[in-house]
């Protein structure tokens, strides 16, 4: 079980050893395989359908459409009227995971689980977070802990070093009901003699039971 509290918020994700109240595969109070029912504390959040959709909760996230799937997509926010840590720096305000703005999107499948809880840095953020978005990457692999991930290099003729770093890798490692893929990226790509500058990490926790 790994617990760390950055930034204002509780950041934890659960591998091996959890306890009853420790899910596996959790982002705060999210986890795979979580019916949303339990959800019962919603005020931290904001949560949208797929176009946009406001919800009032998670559980109406019937309200949304379905993809072709079968799953329903609700993105996650966090509210930050309820920040502990608002008062204090508006640095602390904003949906982070490990000191990092991000993207989070659960998949609701059709008994009401969650399936997968995608995150992905904000690609929106400032260039002064943007430039720190790789090292997200090495966050998730240390709290999943760093051994036994299958990773595979990526990298194009089309992608360039950044500061002489290049990465364009994608790793996955394998626990008892569920995976963690991450997909960190930092390099220049070239589009008709251009330069491009991409610098990202993704990360899905994948229910397999």
């Amino acid at each position: 079980m790994f617990k760390k509290t950055l930034l204002g918020m509780t950041f934890l994700l659960a591998a091996e050893g959890a306890t009853a109240s420790e899910q596996p595969g959790q982002v705060r109070d999210l986890y795979v395989g979580m019916p949303v029912v339990e959800l019962t504390d919603s005020k931290g959040y904001f949560f949208r359908c797929a176009d946009g959709t406001q919800l009032e909760t998670i559980k109406s996230y019937q309200n949304c459409k379905a993809d072709e799937d079968g799953f329903v997509q609700v993105n996650v926010t966090y509210n930050d009227e309820v920040s502990e840590w608002g008062d204090v720096n508006d640095k602390w305000f904003g949906t982070k995971l490990a000191g990092h703005p991000v993207l989070i999107n659960s998949f609701i499948n059709i008994k009401g689980e969650i399936e997968r809880i995608d995150v992905q840095t904000d690609p929106s953020s400032r260039m002064y977070m943007k430039k720190k978005s790789f090292l997200l990457g090495k966050r998730i692999k240390n709290q999943f802990g760093e051994n036994h991930w299958m990773c595979t290099e990526r990298k194009q003729q089309s992608e360039v070093e950044v500061g002489g770093m290049l990465i364009d890798e994608l790793c996955r490692k394998d626990f008892h009901g569920f995976s963690v893929v991450t997909h960190v990226e930092l390099f220049y790509k070239l589009i008709d003699g251009e330069k491009h500058y991409t610098n990202s990490t993704k990360f899905s926790i994948l229910s397999t039971s």
